[in-house]
């Protein structure tokens, strides 16, 4: 009964992180239309997406202590009731920065559920299958994004035009996997001994002062920097400096996720098959950084179908690589694997919070396209310090 119960939470973990994913994204396709209702430039608008990795990124640092005294069960079930109430405050904020409010209650939640991924990963899954659980949960992470893409604008016109309306069906879809993981995830395994919850308090600790863990931090932060930049502000791009409509740009940009799944499961294939995870990731970024500078600049239709599919196909694959990355580097220490986890997307959540500020001070002095293009100098950054990101895949010994 206990694996069964162990399980179910596996299931219900990818579940809530799509729903998640779902609602952080949904403020992108929507970004010009919430701009102009609420009175604000679209960069500015930006901080709605960026507020929620901000808060994800300081609450998945934080969250390790609560998923251990609560359990899984507890934990989870009061990060759903955030997103609920997160997606709530989306419906019925009269002002942006309830709006602003809402995003991070949301964030607060993706955090606690990014806790409780990595602690199913470890507990639940070893070896292969623990890299077919990173994989699949990308998988459904993805498909969330490009789903949000997809639907956001059919959606919002179903909806009498009323973006308010599309946060509050999310909300309700939030509500109902709270009560989920309340009523079926009955073994909550929480309260662990004094002695037992220091050690996890001390993954953490342990983790800020390994090199190794710094060196994927530093990658990673710079590489979701980018990510983040493109996916949230494509949309909004594509209407400003391409002209075009609202529901086009929006499922252009849905390209990105939809080629992202694909890279997903190709990033996680390769990953295992080849034992190795370097390759994936050096490669990977390399193809995102061309791709981020194609899409930006290229003119033509294909080309630029082109751009967006590669970018998102690469910025997915190094994912499986780089989260088994975290989980890997000191074999079964899974309190330093929560706190390799915790610091990789926690850092680079909480560096995203620049982003808004120096895009619209840049788009004011140079323009949109020419702001963005500077941005992929950190992705060039990346890709260089992804040669410095350690091996730790199981053929690393045959090297």
């Amino acid at each position: 009964m206990r694996y069964i119960q162990k399980y179910a939470g596996s299931v219900l973990i990818c579940l809530s992180v799509m729903l998640i994913s779902f609602s952080n994204t949904l403020s992108s396709p929507l970004l010009t239309e919430i701009a102009a209702d609420m009175g604000t430039d679209v960069a500015l608008a930006g901080y709605l997406p960026t507020i929620t990795t901000l808060f994800m990124g300081i609450s998945v640092m934080a969250s390790t202590v609560v998923m251990e005294k609560m359990g899984l069960r507890y934990a989870m079930t009061i990060a759903m009731l955030l997103v609920t109430a997160g997606n709530g405050f989306g419906f019925c904020a009269n002002s942006f920065l309830g709006l602003l409010a809402g995003r991070a209650l949301v964030g607060i939640g993706m955090g606690i559920a990014g806790t409780g991924f990595s602690t199913v990963a470890c507990d639940v899954f070893r070896g292969k299958a623990q890299s077919a659980f990173v994989t699949i949960y990308t998988l459904g992470n993805t498909l969330a994004t490009y789903v949000c893409f997809a639907a956001a604008i059919p959606l919002y016109k179903l909806m009498a035009r009323s973006w308010r309306a599309c946060y509050l069906l999310a909300a309700i879809a939030a509500a109902v996997l709270t009560l989920a993981w309340f009523i079926i995830v009955r073994n909550s395994e929480g309260g662990c001994p004094p002695a037992e919850l220091q050690k996890k308090q001390r993954g953490l600790r342990k983790a800020m002062g390994d090199r190794d863990v710094w060196v994927l931090t530093v990658y990673h932060s710079l590489a979701i920097l980018c990510t983040n930049i493109i996916t949230n502000y494509l949309p909004s791009y594509l209407q400003i400096v391409r002209g075009f409509e609202a529901g086009e740009a929006s499922s252009w940009s849905g390209i990105i996720s939809l080629a992202g799944m694909i890279g997903t499961a190709v990033g996680g294939a390769a990953s295992t098959a080849l034992g190795r995870r370097k390759p994936v990731i050096i490669v990977s970024t390399l193809l995102s950084l061309i791709s981020m500078v194609g899409l930006l600049l290229w003119r033509q239709p294909a080309a630029i179908v082109m751009g967006i599919a590669v970018f998102g196909f690469c910025t997915r694959c190094r994912i499986p690589a780089t989260t088994s990355v975290s989980t890997e580097l000191r074999k079964f220490d899974t309190a330093f694997a929560s706190g390799a986890y915790a610091l990789m997307y926690g850092v680079g959540s909480v560096i995203g919070i620049a982003a808004p500020p120096a895009l619209s001070a840049a788009t004011r002095a140079v323009g949109m396209e020419t702001a963005m293009l500077c941005f992929a100098g950190f992705l060039a950054a990346a890709a260089v310090i992804s040669i410095f990101v350690k091996e730790t895949g199981p053929c690393t010994s045959s090297l």
